[in-house]
C-alpha cells in the first residue's frame, strides 16, 4: 500500500470515543502515580487498545507518544 492510498482507508473503531478517552485517562492516572511523564507505545496492539488506531500497514514501524498532560 502506498502512502497516498492510506487516506482511502476508513477510520473504524471497535468502541465509542468515550471508551478510548476513559482508557487514556486511566493510563495517565497510572503514569502520574508512577512518576512517568511520557509513555512510548511501540506495540501496535497496545496502541490500538489505547487509541483505537488501526493500520493496514502493520509491517511499518509505528508508535504512540502519550504525554502525561
Amino acid at each position: 500500500m502506498k502512502r497516498d492510498e492510506i487516506k482511502a482507508v476508513p477510520i473504524e473503531r471497535a468502541f465509542a470515543s468515550s471508551e478510548y478517552n476513559g482508557r487514556l485517562a486511566r493510563t495517565r492516572a497510572a503514569m502520574a502515580n508512577a512518576g512517568i511523564d511520557v509513555l512510548l507505545l511501540h506495540s501496535l496492539p497496545d496502541t490500538c487498545w489505547l487509541t483505537g488506531y488501526q493500520t493496514p500497514l502493520s509491517e511499518w514501524y509505528s508508535c504512540a507518544i502519550v504525554p502525561l498532560a
